[in-house]
């Protein structure tokens, strides 16, 4: 009994150990991912400028939001995995480990992150979030070798929290629901 208990605390440490190097190549990849667009090229402009710099209408300053929204929607995922598995470490085991943080597990759980956060990018934008807490996508600019502006810092905050919490887009998807069909 006392060697099985052994070995099964051996595993444990193994697979926690294994796991946490896992989230360390993930989260490395996906913070490079996030900061891309800010990444200097020669001549002093950045990433970011060369591929989105447009006027606000266009399509490629969309694809800026919608990038931003997506990669830190799965900033805001993996983040939410990593303050779990953080405060439950000591307590989780092997079963624990293999099921809830797999590969395919991990996956689908920063999938929904980043779907919410694009949906919460789409309902700012359709006005259906608004006011001094949201940002004004109209004013999203990227401009080279420049601190981003309050508006892509908000972008960032909100997209991060839709793919951080597991309730704050399926409620506000519930609401909407909810008014629609009163006023239909």
């Amino acid at each position: 009994d006392l060697h099985w208990q052994y070995g099964k605390r051996s595993l444990d440490r193994k697979i926690r150990s294994q796991m946490a190097g896992m989230f360390h190549k993930l989260a490395t990849f996906l913070i490079f991912f996030a900061v891309l667009p800010f990444i200097p090229l020669y001549g002093g402009d950045s990433v970011g400028s060369w591929l989105f710099t447009a006027n606000s209408g266009s399509l490629r300053a969309h694809f800026y939001g919608l990038s931003t929204a997506a990669s830190f929607g799965l900033l805001g995922a993996l983040f939410s995995r990593l303050i779990y598995m953080q405060s439950n470490y000591a307590r989780l085991e092997y079963d624990d480990m293999v099921n809830i943080f797999q590969s395919k597990a991990l996956a689908i759980r920063m999938l929904v992150g980043m779907i919410g956060a694009i949906i919460v990018f789409y309902a700012i934008l359709g006005n259906l979030l608004s006011g001094d807490l949201f940002p004004d996508l109209t004013e999203l600019k990227l401009e080279a070798m420049k601190a981003p502006d309050s508006s892509f810092a908000k972008l960032v905050i909100w997209c991060f929290l839709g793919g951080f919490s597991e309730r704050l887009v399926p409620d506000f998807l519930s609401r909407t629901e909810s008014a629609a069909s009163k006023t239909s």
